[in-house]
């Protein structure tokens, strides 16, 4: 536990992890001495040095602490970071399950605890708001094109159809559209895509460029931001929205709202565009957003487009509907022809 200690005392000297963690890392207990540090690492509002700590700690610490606190890395990586954290609060989990655990409570009583626990969320307090006269003034500049629409960062885009529809096919026929554009690209896939069966749908179709990419059988927000930071992409699609991991003890809706409002806070954050598919439940020629079922309030609350994919599986054409557009004017139903060979759309 020690060693996870030290890599986010090490982790948290930078002032914009401090900014950014502070919620998450204050709901944490720390055992003596770290409990001390920590607080006087929050009480600056600089960046720290490794030697800045130690000073600020030297009189607080007896030898022993001082020279095991002095054994920290001057940093560590964003990736190690998150762990520590993740650890950290596994810990302060486990003792608040057991303490409800030794408790009196009706056993229906403590499991709402436990839920309670497991499901911690972290809320920004800080305020920001300044005069609209000090904001910095951007245009909104589209990074590639989604059919007759423009994605910009800060984005989230979500492509729905039914199983078997070609979602898959066209997240990739617009990686390689992005790739072609000069962006750079991380593509996603989870519970889907092994390794090898991905580099062999790649490796069949004509000509396609080389990208990063990750499948795996878990994919949670944290995990995602960790390949984020040390990639800094411009555009990330993932597949699929429905499959990445939720805090546990919630109903499938609520669940799926978690997911979308952390992609769209990570696309703000990151400055990135974020393009994922969502399976709906019914199949229909063109979807709108009664098939988004427990998926609709979180996809049409977070979300800046919205398109739904419908037609037959057997044909290569889809008929395309849009069920939300905050940017643009919302585009009549279209179609687009599937190229699954070699991963292109061409529109109607």
């Amino acid at each position: 536990m020690e060693s996870a200690y030290l890599n986010l005392i090490s982790f948290l000297l930078q002032k914009d992890k401090r900014l950014v963690l502070e919620p998450i890392v204050k709901q944490i207990k720390f055992d003596v001495p770290f409990d001390l540090i920590i607080d006087e690492m929050f009480m600056s509002k600089v960046d720290l040095t490794k030697d800045d700590l130690l000073s600020f700690v030297k009189g607080k610490l007896n030898a022993s602490q001082f020279n095991y606190v002095k054994g920290m890395s001057n940093s560590v990586s964003t990736a190690v970071g998150y762990r520590s954290i993740q650890y950290l609060q596994s810990v302060t989990q486990l003792g608040q399950v057991a303490d409800v655990l030794k408790s009196r409570l009706r056993p229906e009583k403590k499991l709402q605890k436990i839920h309670g626990v497991a499901d911690t969320r972290a809320i920004t307090t800080q305020a920001v708001a300044k005069p609209i006269s000090e904001f910095v003034s951007d245009s909104t500049q589209d990074l590639l094109s989604l059919f007759y629409y423009g994605i910009s960062k800060e984005e989230l885009a979500v492509l729905c159809a039914f199983s078997g529809r070609g979602k898959t096919t066209i997240l990739l026929s617009l990686v390689r559209q992005a790739i072609q554009d000069g962006l750079k690209v991380l593509f996603i896939s989870v519970q889907d895509f092994s390794e090898g069966m991905l580099k062999e749908r790649i490796g069949n179709a004509q000509e396609f460029p080389d990208f990063y990419a990750v499948c795996s059988a878990s994919f949670g927000i944290p995990e995602l931001e960790v390949e984020i930071d040390s990639l800094r992409p411009d555009v990330v699609f993932l597949d699929y929205l429905s499959v990445i991991d939720a805090p546990s003890g919630k109903e499938k809706r609520f669940q799926l709202e978690y997911v979308s409002e952390n992609l769209k806070r990570i696309a703000q954050q990151k400055k990135i565009a974020i393009i994922t598919a969502h399976q709906l439940n019914a199949d229909v020629s063109l979807p709108s957003e009664r098939e988004l079922l427990e998926a609709k309030a979180g996809l049409l609350a977070h979300t800046d487009l919205v398109l739904g994919i419908g037609g037959d599986m057997y044909d290569t054409v889809r008929n395309v509907t849009t069920i939300k557009s905050r940017r643009a004017a919302p585009v009549d139903v279209f179609k687009v022809d599937i190229d699954f060979a070699n991963l292109k759309t061409t529109l109607y």
